[in-house]
């Protein structure tokens, strides 16, 4: 999970301090001169990832994501979201 929390954050997403977050439950943000929103929620959709909206940002239950393949297609579909 960490490798690619690493690599959202090489793209421009903006990860919710650990130290502010409990364990299970991940917020990134998402801004929108770098990312196609609505392309991303179709993308998110397409890939079966199930995230929850909060603006711009996405709330993430990592005990559900919490297999490298399920990070891997959210990895996917950010940087396939990328403008």
């Amino acid at each position: 999970v960490k490798e690619a929390l690493d690599r959202l954050q090489e793209m421009g997403v903006q990860l919710a301090d650990p130290a502010c977050r409990p364990a299970h439950l991940l917020g990134i943000r998402l801004p929108d001169d770098y990312f196609d929103l609505a392309k991303l929620k179709q993308l998110l959709q397409e890939a079966s990832v199930f995230v929850s909206w909060r603006g711009q940002a996405i709330r993430i239950s990592t005990h559900v994501y919490n297999t490298t393949e399920d990070m891997e297609r959210l990895v996917t579909c950010v940087k396939d979201a990328r403008k």
